[in-house]
């Protein structure tokens, strides 16, 4: 009886061991079929992107240069896109004063505390 009792608990174990194993490669199987979905929508979005009248007239016009009727193609040079991007967009011109050397002279023995020499004036 004890040989029975014995025989049928490791065979119970077995059994449970394949369970748990079969158990781990279905939830295994589940995650990569949720990551292929997950990718082919993704890819039916992009083909529907593909598809689409704005696609093709970007790729149209990037590629093979056309444009539609009535644009006007205006061609900008390397350096000037440089000169555009480099600049801040609020710079202002600044023009310097330089002032006569009498001018010093006279604020440094009149009592001016600060001396300056020159002055910038933002317009």
């Amino acid at each position: 009886m004890l040989g029975l009792i014995f025989f049928s608990g490791y065979h119970f174990y077995i059994i449970k061991q394949k369970q748990n194993k079969i158990n781990l490669e279905v939830k295994e199987l589940e995650e990569q079929i949720s990551k292929f979905e997950k990718n082919n929508q993704k890819l039916e979005q992009l083909s529907g992107y593909l598809q689409t009248d704005d696609f093709k007239e970007k790729e149209a016009k990037e590629n093979l240069d056309l444009i539609k009727e009535g644009e006007k193609v205006v061609i900008v040079k390397k350096a000037q896109i440089k000169k555009i991007v480099e600049e801040p967009a609020d710079k202002k011109p600044e023009i310097e004063v330089k002032r006569p050397n009498y001018y010093w002279w006279w604020h440094y023995f009149f009592g001016l505390d600060r001396l300056e020499t020159s002055v910038t004036v933002s317009i």
